[in-house]
């Protein structure tokens, strides 16, 4: 291998590096592979240099690769090779570049869901599927802002409608943003587990002030909300399929709702439990009659700290358990 090749092939690696790295990460997020595409043919001309042992460019005006190498059929499938590579190369680049600066300096917001689309095209051997969310946020400087997103199927399968979800973007540039709607964002972007409630939290909950009761469930999991009702204030995380009532005529007492609870160890800590007893079964039939719902279950829970009472029901769209809880 002669050193001028070993010279263009350095230089085109350096050249895609250093345009990937350099280059404004808001032009390309406006065009996303237009940008990688263009960076690795540039940086592949110069591969291009280097296969055919070019030292100088004015060769190239009276260069025959058909008639010169017998080997440039080969040659071209390595340039080929190369091109891709480097587009893919210089496509991770920018988007690490992006996860990084939403990072650093990333603001979070809520977004309004206005819509959603799922696109598919019939390629020749597979079909190809897109889906994308109508987005409305608001920046921190009061602008305006109506964005389609991309997102996964599982993100898309999870939205619906005037869903409020969050969204980071840079402050510079808020184009430049990610949807916080499944689990591996939000735990990035928010740095929180992203977890269940447990009585433990609803403790913690009921013991502080109004005002800071809806940032600590923030603090848990991505997608809470709260609005305020006659007889005290709902806290509901649609994401997560929980909810929390409060009362006003009492603070002691709060009424947590969930869709994901199938054992209620993984709810109330062994180490509080006093007592459990069943409902008997004329009590579920008056509730049954009374309410127009089918309970399924329903226990009361003696604890060191609270006292719970749990009721199982069946809804439309599967069961939700039913956590009536009161501090001692």
């Amino acid at each position: 291998m002669k050193f001028i090749s070993i010279f263009w092939y350095i230089f085109s690696i350096a050249v895609l590096c250093l345009l990937s790295y350099t280059f404004s990460i808001v032009f390309y997020n406006s065009t996303k592979l237009f940008f990688p595409i263009l960076i690795s043919v540039i940086s592949g001309f110069f591969f291009f240099l280097g296969l055919f042992n070019i030292d100088k460019l004015s060769k190239l005006l009276y260069l025959n690769v058909a008639s010169d190498d017998k080997n440039s059929g080969l040659k071209y499938i390595v340039l080929f090779v190369f091109v891709i590579a480097g587009t893919i190369v210089s496509y991770t680049i920018f988007e690490e570049r992006i996860e990084k600066a939403l990072l650093k300096d990333g603001i979070v917001v809520k977004a309004k869901i206005k819509d959603g689309q799922h696109q598919f095209t019939q390629g020749f051997k597979r079909k190809t599927d897109k889906y994308f969310l109508d987005l409305y946020f608001k920046t921190e400087a009061g602008l305006e802002c109506d964005f389609k997103a991309e997102v996964t199927s599982d993100m898309f399968n999870n939205a619906f409608q005037d869903l409020k979800v969050d969204v980071v973007y840079l402050e510079y540039e808020p184009s430049v943003y990610k949807v916080l709607l499944n689990d591996e964002n939000i735990k990035r972007y928010r740095n929180i587990e992203n977890k269940n409630l447990s009585l433990k939290e609803i403790d913690k909950f009921m013991a502080l002030a109004d005002n800071k009761k809806f940032r600590f469930l923030r603090t848990i999991s991505g997608g809470w909300d709260t609005k305020v009702e006659d007889f005290g204030r709902i806290y509901f995380n649609l994401l997560k399929k929980e909810a929390i009532i409060t009362f006003n005529a009492n603070e002691k007492i709060v009424l947590f709702q969930s869709e994901n609870i199938v054992d209620d160890k993984l709810f109330i800590p062994k180490t509080e439990l006093v007592k459990k007893f069943k409902k008997p079964q004329n009590e579920l039939d008056i509730i049954k009659y009374m309410n127009s719902i089918q309970v399924v279950e329903s226990d009361n829970f003696e604890l060191k700290n609270h006292n719970v009472e749990k009721t199982k029901v069946i809804i439309e769209n599967g069961v939700i358990t039913n956590y009536l809880i009161q501090k001692k």
